[in-house]
């Protein structure tokens, strides 16, 4: 599967959208760093010449941005999803236990005839 584009312009010195060109030297860009509009804008100009590709380094390089940012939100104490599910079935069973309580406080209210 395609992860980068690989581009060449058609003459020299020529940019599209933020990047710049030449006939010299390919350019390769992974989609990571490309918005929609710019790969659209890229692709069309006929000045170009552009290609998908599947380049390895691109792959390589977007699983260790991956790595570090998940290392980095786990630093700085965002809890993974685990830790949210855990969360959630603890608030779950606290919301269960009072509303047992208060069914049971009614119940014994009941009991009584309504006194305390």
């Amino acid at each position: 599967m395609a992860n980068a584009l690989k581009i060449k312009a058609t003459r020299n010195g020529y940019r599209r959208a933020g990047y710049g060109f030449s006939i010299d030297e390919e350019r390769t860009i992974p989609f990571s760093e490309l918005t929609d509009e710019q790969i659209e804008a890229l692709k069309a100009d006929k000045k170009l010449i552009v290609i998908k590709v599947d380049d390895p380094d691109v792959a390589k390089k977007d699983a260790e941005k991956k790595a570090a940012e998940k290392k980095d939100a786990k630093s700085k104490g965002k809890p993974d999803a685990d830790a949210e599910k855990k969360a959630k079935e603890e608030a779950e069973a606290k919301a269960k236990e009072e509303a047992e309580a208060k069914a049971k406080a009614e119940a014994a209210k009941k009991a009584n005839g309504g006194n305390k």
